[in-house]
């Protein structure tokens, strides 16, 4: 079991720093074939921070654990809007927040939630079909974005071969760290009596969430809350679209009863970050204070 125990947290932490990699010559790649910045903005800085998670859905969805693909988009939801969300508001409340752009951001997170609850209730999966729409709406979510800048101010300057060996290691390295994640969580959680549904909603998706969390960390340090908050709203969005919109499109993934409930915990979570910003413009230091007892709540519900 020890074994097991090392093979999971190499596994995180192998996700973590390919995430890492990954994203950072994504970057170099885009600017040095002049990409628009449009493209790139709307998408690099969110999905480098949910490349774990894809990673481990896609695992997931190829090994026919279903329960973890879906327990890993939606756990990384909550932990994102209530754990790492309610941190930032209670530690540097933000108000620089633009309130058009999180309502927009909260319409393409609803419109996905309604797509995944309605694809469950009339074929009890995520099919290839729900797949193809969530992966079209966020084409359209990245186009309406309008972020102007790439972060890093010398990526041009980076080597082709550099780019391209970073990329390979940061493949490889997710590659082989979902999948150590995602077999040995099953065999610990088979072990230990665990389903790996509650398994992949808090252990993993806490894990694969340290991106995230790193980010928002340094972000508040900096006194940029504003973007921490900004980026989680994206990171959720994109747990929705594209980590379940890509294994879907893979393989149909079952949907069981509890995925209604996965749903709504997940609506209620991200509606508890962005509702103030989105009627404010601002965070709160008791907005922190309510996430952080949410997420205590939930962790304990899923044990129990």
């Amino acid at each position: 079991m020890s074994a097991m125990i090392f093979l999971f947290f190499l596994g995180l932490f192998m996700l973590i720093l390919g995430g890492d990699s990954f994203a950072e010559h994504v970057s170099a790649l885009a600017a040095r074939l002049r990409v628009p910045p449009i493209i790139v903005g709307a998408t690099v800085a969110a999905v480098g921070t949910t490349l774990p998670e894809l990673s481990v859905s896609v695992k997931a969805a190829l090994s026919g654990a279903g329960e973890i693909t879906t327990g890993t988009a939606f756990g990384s939801i909550i932990c994102n809007s209530c754990l790492i969300g309610g941190l930032c508001a209670l530690l540097l409340p933000s108000s620089d927040l633009w309130r058009k752009d999180i309502v927009k951001r909260l319409f393409f997170f609803l419109l996905a939630a309604c797509f995944i609850a309605l694809s469950a209730a009339k074929t009890e999966e995520l099919g290839v079909g729900l797949g193809i729409i969530l992966l079209s709406i966020l084409a359209i979510y990245a186009l309406t974005n309008r972020q102007d800048n790439i972060s890093g101010a010398n990526i041009n300057s980076e080597r082709p071969e550099l780019i391209c060996v970073g990329l390979l290691v940061g493949a490889a390295a997710l590659y082989l760290g979902s999948g150590m994640l995602v077999d040995n969580g099953i065999l610990l959680a088979e072990i230990i009596g665990m389903p790996p549904k509650t398994v992949a909603l808090t252990f993993i998706a806490a894990g694969t969430s340290l991106p995230e969390l790193t980010m928002a960390v340094f972000a508040a340090r900096r006194g940029r809350s504003g973007l921490a908050i900004g980026t989680l709203i994206g990171a959720n969005i994109l747990n929705l679209l594209l980590v379940l919109g890509l294994p879907a499109v893979i393989t149909p993934i079952a949907a069981d009863r509890e995925i209604y409930r996965d749903i709504t915990s997940a609506t209620v979570a991200m509606a508890a970050l962005i509702m103030p910003p989105a009627f404010r413009g601002r965070t709160y230091r008791w907005q922190g204070v309510v996430l952080l007892l949410m997420y205590a709540g939930y962790i304990v519900i899923n044990f129990i």
